[in-house]
């Protein structure tokens, strides 16, 4: 079911209501309660979200914990009992950082959502179509898995028990104590990946269905840990780098600051220049940095000389002028550390996504995804670049999978 313009708690329920009275007449309840909403622009969510009273991101929290769905006002008097809603959204990664509010971070809002970094691999002017044959097998192979699950059985609760094999319960248990509780890469990303361990099990659970079994194995829970590692390093290269680079943009603003404030005066005293250039508003950590840039531009923008204090007491005071005109002729701006299209860790991503999802279209066993969960098969843990145009690029999404637009699912 596509679904769009998701606005409010109340516009989520009537999708699945229980049944409510519209003057005087009857609506009848909606049994299916599963959902499933297409959100191609994200970013409305986000918006939706923000605004004030809005109760959006509250029921979005409710339905990932299987929680009714409740009005908000008695005014609106229609809930949902016992939802099954998944919501598919795509948005740039620099709209992602830009517009999830630290309210999101830190809510439980953002942790409850996978999101997978993709980027288009390349450009097919004339893409084949695919076989009528081929989607006549998927088609098939979908709908047998649907019966085995017992899908049709909606209204029924608790039909098909999955259960752990010993050696997978081993597994989780070693993974739950360890790799599923790092953090690492500092509380902000372990925040957003809190939920990795329920949701390798519902991962797992679903690679064994797709397998026809009611057991899940260690190769089912090894091929979700290797989605959930790739997730993990999704948020990793978007939110870190993404901080990155706003604390380098501030640092650069910092730097021609100071550089343009020294253009002004024969000489300044750090104190000079935090209190006349910045006004104080501005941290050391920050001053510091800007500075260092300066400092080590080749050749360097400006000059740092220690003249002795007055009455010859102490170690002296450092004071800074521009440089003189022809060192500063070839002096260039400082050079934010952006992102870069081709680094080592946009490469290790395509390459991890390519190992999740092979081109093999043929695979049906589960267990050939196992080898993916290899540590060694990771990217690097910590993203240092992006490609400049991440937060500017966004491309369409394609059925066809490896037609990603540079988003983040």
């Amino acid at each position: 079911m596509h679904t769009g313009g998701l606005s409010s708690r109340e516009g989520l329920v009537t999708m699945i209501h229980d049944g409510f009275k519209m003057g005087k007449t009857e609506v009848e309840p909606v049994n299916d309660k599963r959902l499933l909403v297409i959100e191609s622009e994200f970013v409305n969510v986000l918006h939706q979200g923000a605004r004030d009273g809005n109760t959006l991101s509250s029921a979005l929290r409710d339905a990932w914990d299987g929680t009714s769905i409740k009005p908000a006002t008695k005014t609106a008097p229609v809930y949902a009992s016992d939802p099954h809603i998944n919501l598919l959204g795509h948005i740039t990664p620099g709209e992602l950082v830009e517009l999830m509010r630290q309210r999101e971070l830190t809510n439980g809002f953002a942790n409850r959502f996978v999101m997978i970094w993709a980027a288009q691999p390349g450009l097919d002017p004339t893409p084949s179509y695919t076989r009528k044959e081929r989607l006549d097998e998927l088609t098939d192979r979908v709908a047998k898995v649907l019966r085995f699950a017992q899908a049709d059985r909606y209204v029924d609760r608790d039909v098909t028990r999955m259960e752990l094999t010993e050696a997978a319960r081993q597994r989780y248990q070693k993974l739950y104590r360890s790799e599923l509780q790092d953090h690492s890469a500092g509380e902000r990303i372990a925040g957003l990946l809190t939920r990795r361990a329920p949701y390798l099990l519902r991962l797992a659970m679903l690679f064994a269905l797709t397998d026809l079994t009611h057991q899940i194995e260690v190769h089912h829970l090894d091929a979700a840990l290797a989605w959930v590692r790739y997730w993990a390093e999704s948020v990793k290269f978007v939110f870190a780098s993404a901080y990155e680079e706003q604390a380098t943009a501030k640092a650069q603003e910092a730097a021609e600051a100071i550089l343009d404030y020294l253009g002004t005066t024969a000489s300044a005293s750090r104190t000079e220049i935090m209190a006349k250039c910045f006004m104080g508003h501005i941290s050391k950590s920050m001053m510091d940095v800007a500075i260092d840039e300066l400092l080590h531009q080749a050749p360097p923008a400006i000059e740092v000389e220690k003249v002795p204090r007055q009455g010859g007491r102490g170690s002296g005071t450092k004071v800074y002028r521009k440089a003189s005109a022809k060192s500063a002729k070839s002096a260039k701006p400082v050079a934010v550390q952006g992102f870069e299209h081709d680094s080592d860790a946009l490469r290790s991503l395509r390459n991890l996504r390519n190992q999740v999802e092979p081109d093999d279209a043929e695979v049906t066993d589960f267990a050939q995804f196992a080898d993916f969960a290899d540590q060694s098969n990771l990217p690097h843990s910590q993203a240092n670049q992006q490609t400049s145009q991440i937060s500017q690029t966004s491309q369409g999404f394609d059925s066809g999978v490896r037609d990603f637009g540079k988003e983040v699912y």
